[in-house]
């Protein structure tokens, strides 16, 4: 308990016997932050006065007091010695991550103080304050701040403090889904044919008769002036998001040999990005 108290994650995990679920989540690094919200303070262990006389010399259990933030509390651990080290059952805590349904690889990325999980559940972590985000900056991954208390290191698996974590995509998601869509759309309407992967499996619709003077192949989106009724749908099972709407652009084309700039109104209906990439990246699905 000192050596949480403290910041010692290191000597903390050491005092325990196996190694943790997820490591990666018991550093100094996420046990100061913990520490920043709940310090934990009026520390007392003591041995357990409930304990049966006639209990082996290399077992001893302890009652462990302190106080986490203003929350008193108590728990009794036992500590074995083993090669000549004193062992506690256990320093962790393990925690449920409650999935929401269809979210296999949004939950990927659930982080703890910034340090991703890589998926694991439950996640081992010390007692204190959890606080949930995403290794993705493109979503927001957020959960009510859960305290776990040093109960926790001893709660059977029906008992085990849970998170429960929500996915929405964020702003930056949002700005870099239509920057991708952009993107492709600027290659698909350039001056010349189309490439491959702007037409549908049925190959692109003829487009109509160019005016008289106006050199068909000559159309070059410039500059996107605006939007108007962007949505934007993720989809947390396969971290895609689903943009439609409409792109403003600001436009040129080639009349009678002369550059002619117009207003370019191109409506999205099913453009696909991949928000697992970074930058995010436009895609077809298959079949469309």
């Amino acid at each position: 308990m000192e050596a949480l108290a403290v910041g010692d994650a290191r000597t903390a995990v050491s005092l325990g016997p196996d190694q943790p679920a997820t490591p990666q989540l018991l550093t100094d690094k996420v046990l100061r932050a913990q520490l920043a919200t709940t310090p934990i303070t009026d520390i007392k262990v003591t041995n357990d006065p409930a304990q049966e006389p006639g209990s082996s010399s290399d077992a001893q259990r302890l009652v462990l007091a302190a106080k986490f933030g203003v929350t008193p509390t108590q728990v009794v651990l036992w500590a074995h010695k083993k090669d000549g080290q004193w062992k506690l059952d256990t320093t962790t805590a393990a925690i449920t991550v409650n999935n929401p349904p269809n979210a296999v690889e949004a939950m990927k990325t659930v982080a703890i103080y910034g340090v991703g999980t890589n998926g694991s559940n439950p996640i081992s972590v010390f007692p204190g304050v959890i606080q949930v985000g995403s290794t993705n900056r493109y979503i927001d991954i957020t959960a009510p701040a859960e305290l776990v208390l040093p109960e926790a290191l001893t709660a059977p698996v029906a008992n085990r403090p849970a998170i429960q974590p929500a996915i929405a995509l964020n702003d930056a998601g949002r700005q870099a889904a239509q920057a991708a869509v952009d993107a492709q759309l600027r290659i698909c309407f350039k001056a010349g044919p189309k490439p491959p992967e702007c037409c549908p499996k049925d190959g692109c619709l003829p487009q109509p008769a160019a005016p008289p003077g106006v050199d068909p192949d000559s159309g070059t989106i410039e500059d996107l002036e605006n939007t108007q009724g962007m949505t934007y749908d993720l989809d947390p099972n396969t971290m895609t998001v689903h943009v439609s709407g409409v792109f403003n652009y600001r436009a040129q084309v080639m009349e009678y040999s002369k550059p002619t700039i117009f207003r370019d109104a191109i409506t999205v209906r099913d453009s696909h990005v991949d928000i697992t990439k970074d930058p995010p990246a436009w895609f077809r699905k298959p079949g469309s």
